[in-house]
């Protein structure tokens, strides 16, 4: 069954916020009772496919503009050195670049100032341990001969 301009109106706002209410008021319909009503409308079939289509449509929209930047972050991150792309637009494009990459490479401060990173596997924090205790013999050797 096809939507009426109303309905199709209501898909749209949807999209805005992701509230059913405050869609179903936008779209024009009364505001009285717009929970109720707006809740009868997201059951309906062809309302929810067109929500779905619409969605669709947004992170083929989204994925695409991501690409496009992408493409062009690391066109900078390996331009040339030049007058117009200066040593810091490559640093800071390389940085974007590595944020994007599957699983990413830098990590970001989150709450607190705390690093979020991928956990590590026991092979690799078996291998950290091992620098990190080969460093501190080194450093506590490097004090003892200083003081000395």
């Amino acid at each position: 069954m096809p939507l009426t301009a109303k309905q199709e109106r209501f898909c749209e706002e949807y999209m805005v916020d992701s509230n059913a209410s405050a869609a179903y008021a936008r779209a024009g319909y009364s505001a009285k009772n717009a929970d109720v009503n707006s809740a009868m409308l997201m059951v309906k079939h062809s309302i929810k496919e067109q929500i779905a289509g619409l969605r669709a449509e947004l992170s083929e929209v989204v994925n695409n503009r991501r690409a496009d930047i992408l493409k062009e972050t690391k066109r900078i991150a390996y331009a040339p050195n030049s007058p117009t792309v200066s040593t810091g637009d490559k640093l800071r494009a390389l940085e974007l670049c590595g944020k994007e990459c599957e699983g990413g490479i830098w990590t970001d401060k989150i709450g607190g100032g705390v690093d979020q990173a991928p956990p590590l596997t026991p092979e690799q924090a078996a291998r950290y341990t091992a620098l990190a205790r080969a460093e501190n013999i080194r450093l506590s050797k490097e004090d003892h001969e200083k003081t000395a």
